[in-house]
């Protein structure tokens, strides 16, 4: 291969890195550390349980419930406040925000950790147009469901087994003194000298 050649031929691989190719079957930072889990919810037609297993199969993690490790959607829940006002007093904007709480457990149903999360999107009111007030406020609840969706998966990427088992071996350590200290009799305090009863006068 003459020099030529070689130069463009590198300056091609740069350019294809700068844009964020990877040629197939390289290493990629992103790659998920977990190769398997199962997931689980309080709600069995969560939309975000749905949406997360989709996410993680697409990037090549098996959901099985044989896994040594359960990903756990312990609650889920929007609320809605007022934001702001206009003149007259009205609600002009609500806040909402979807909060979600999520645990991993081993496969004895221990919890090895436990967090939460949360999305927050404004929505416009207007008393004279409530239809298209729902339409928006179902649409903002969507974009919220993925943005905790897609920052579900960049937890769950920087997790490695390793730290999974480290973190059930403190669980684990905890849990036997936990059940050590109750099963452990109550101390009786030191009887003192008894007392002599008091003579009749």
């Amino acid at each position: 291969m003459s020099r030529r050649n070689l130069v463009l031929l590198l300056v091609g691989t740069l350019l294809l890195s700068a844009c964020g190719f990877r040629l197939r079957g390289t290493t990629s930072d992103d790659a998920f550390r977990l190769q398997e889990i199962n997931l689980a919810s309080r709600d069995a037609y969560s939309d975000t349980l749905r949406q997360l297993k989709v996410l993680l199969e697409s990037n090549h993690v098996q959901i099985t419930p044989l896994a040594r490790y359960t990903f756990d959607i312990l609650d889920e829940q929007t609320y809605r406040r007022p934001s702001s006002y206009t003149s007259s007093g009205r609600v002009a904007e609500y806040a909402l925000t979807t909060s979600l709480t999520y645990a991993i457990l081993d496969r004895n149903g221990l919890q090895v950790m436990q967090d939460s999360i949360q999305a927050r999107k404004l929505q416009s009111y207007d008393e004279n147009n409530v239809i298209g007030s729902y339409q928006e406020s179902s649409l903002l609840g969507t974009e919220m469901r993925h943005d905790l969706v897609q920052r579900l998966i960049e937890r769950l990427q920087r997790i490695t087994p390793e730290q999974l088992d480290k973190l059930q071996a403190k669980a684990q350590a905890a849990d036997a003194e936990a059940l050590a200290r109750k099963q452990q009799p109550p101390q009786q305090s030191p009887a003192g000298p008894a007392e002599e009863p008091a003579s009749a006068p």
